[in-house]
């Protein structure tokens, strides 16, 4: 073969390779512009408490094309707040995760956005929608648990706690965010605590929940 058509070869593969690459890039983006944004804000601070809660989030985004804007935050004014929900145009919702660590001294009245929906524990008066663990007078721990818990219930025979299953209060609340979307109403959440004993070490079943 002549350099020539060697070269028109070359040049004739460049820009299919392109052509590719470009339809390619245009379906993503065009298959992103579909996808729902939920925006989360966390505190910046204890970033181990909210871990699971991420964790029970983002395993619900994946699976149901969502797009997270996660945002860490340390003191958040109201104002700040209630700019939220004009960042996005394809804004679907927003999750609150422990808003009391990052805007609770700087609210005096409720907050009355329908797509806000704060997971709390102390602050479900100051919230249309809220996702929260029942009251309950017995001790009880969040996930994950610390290793010296577990080691408790693998030594000592039928010791057990009482659990917050914050995996599942994080994937929850994103069923209520998909259930604003298709809805547009949304409803509360409160959690039960999970009992966990020796046998729930051993099974294997929570062992992702459990440490960090």
């Amino acid at each position: 073969m002549r350099d020539g058509n060697k070269k028109h070869v070359l040049c004739g593969l460049l820009i299919i390779f392109v052509a590719l690459i470009s339809v390619k890039y245009m379906m993503n983006r065009a298959t992103e512009e579909k996808k729902k944004i939920v925006t989360v804000v966390l505190p910046k601070e204890d970033v181990v408490d909210s871990s699971r809660i991420m964790d029970g989030i983002r395993d619900y985004a994946m699976n149901g094309d969502f797009l997270l804007n996660v945002r860490y935050e340390e003191n958040m004014s109201l104002e700040e707040l209630e700019s939220l929900p004009m960042k996005h145009k394809r804004q679907q919702g927003i999750l609150l995760v422990y808003p009391e660590k990052y805007i609770g001294s700087t609210l005096e009245e409720a907050v009355g956005h329908d797509q806000i929906l704060a997971i709390t524990d102390t602050m479900t008066d100051y919230f249309s929608h809220t996702a929260t663990f029942a009251e309950s007078n017995e001790r009880t721990y969040a996930l994950p648990l610390a290793q010296e818990v577990i080691n408790q219930l693998m030594e000592k025979e039928d010791a057990f706690i009482y659990a917050k299953n914050t995996y599942k209060l994080g994937y929850c609340s994103m069923e209520q965010m998909e259930r604003y979307l298709v809805s547009g109403s949304m409803e509360d959440i409160c959690l039960e605590y999970q009992r966990v004993d020796g046998d729930e070490v051993v099974n294997g079943n929570m062992n992702y929940l459990m440490t960090e």
